[in-house]
């Protein structure tokens, strides 16, 4: 029996792997079997550091389940992660070009209209526009990537409710199909950082660029540097590009940095309040710099953490259902 489940699974996530080649004949096979390789490497990786910290006794104890089943629960973990996230790779990067981004123009006038006249921009620049404030959200921001990777093993090891284990778990799956893929294609758009190249003049953008320039000069006096004009580059230089890349792709709405930073409060207040307070202010963190650094409209992560509420509110009675 156990064989028979196990060649099941196998097929699954094979399939679930080489679909996208049926899909678009023209990928190639080695890239697609790289990005493959390094998102399931990455995730192994991820669970080998969670069974390391396993006797840290803030994190795992009063753990009931026996250990075949929390190592059935890793192994989920680790599959649900190697193969959702390079799909996605390959939707962002194949499918979400072709979809352009007509909503940048409705979503900034909004956004203006929201602020009385004003990007949001423009009031994160005022609250937090020095050097050092600047350079504590971009490394929030960036550190927001290990902590993605390493959910779904932290969840499977420190959560001890089977129940919230699967809706957690479930809910970050789901999110990166129905926020992060169909919330993107349905809500095309770039971003401020790439208003001006890929959508059309604005001067406000023009100016937050300016002052991020202006503010990255300034980091680098102490050998210090905003790493988010890096990236904003390095995605924008793979955009029109025919290659499989580890990470690219552009779309602003919704947010899945404030998405998942959300997830990670929810999963935070099924260990205590404490925790779940901590990461709420992470997320809140996550959704001031995203609109600081230029990645998102403000509107961005509202839509965004809203979606992954709703995501989590209906793993409910779909976990209930799938119970029976």
């Amino acid at each position: 029996m156990r064989l028979a489940v196990l060649g099941i699974l196998s097929i699954c996530v094979a399939a679930s792997i080489i679909w996208p080649v049926f899909l678009y004949p023209h990928l190639n096979l080695v890239e697609l079997g790289l990005l493959n390789g390094a998102y399931l490497g990455l995730s192994i990786l991820a669970a080998g550091i969670v069974i390391a910290c396993w006797r840290v006794p803030a994190l795992f104890r009063a753990t009931t389940d026996p250990a075949e089943l929390r190592t059935r629960w890793m192994m989920c973990a680790v599959l649900a992660t190697g193969v959702t996230l390079p799909l996605f790779q390959v939707f962002k990067q194949i499918v979400l070009p072709a979809r352009g981004f007509p909503f940048d123009v409705h979503i900034a006038m909004a956004e203006r209209w929201m602020f009385g006249g004003r990007d949001a921009w423009e009031i994160t620049h005022a609250l937090f526009g020095g050097v050092w404030p600047t350079l504590v959200l971009d490394a929030a921001y960036a550190f927001w990537l290990p902590m993605m990777f390493l959910f779904p093993m932290v969840v499977s090891a420190a959560i001890h409710d089977v129940d919230a284990r699967g809706r957690l778990i479930g809910t970050w799956v789901a999110s990166w199909v129905i926020i992060g893929s169909i919330g993107a294609w349905l809500l095309g758009s770039a971003g401020p950082c790439y208003y001006n190249d890929l959508v059309g003049p604005n001067a406000g953008f023009l100016k937050l660029h300016a002052a991020l320039q202006a503010l990255d000069a300034q980091a680098q006096a102490y050998g210090l540097s905003i790493r988010a004009l890096y990236f904003q580059d390095m995605l924008e230089a793979t955009q029109a590009g025919t290659n499989l890349d580890f990470a690219s792709g552009i779309s602003a709405m919704p947010s899945m940095h404030v998405a998942m930073a959300t997830l990670f409060a929810i999963a935070g207040f099924r260990r205590s309040r404490l925790l779940g307070g901590i990461f709420t202010v992470y997320a809140l963190t996550i959704w001031v710099a995203s609109v600081h650094l230029g990645w998102h409209y403000a509107l961005d992560g509202v839509v965004g953490a809203a979606m992954m509420g709703a995501l989590w509110s209906l793993s409910k009675p779909i976990a209930r259902i799938l119970a029976r």
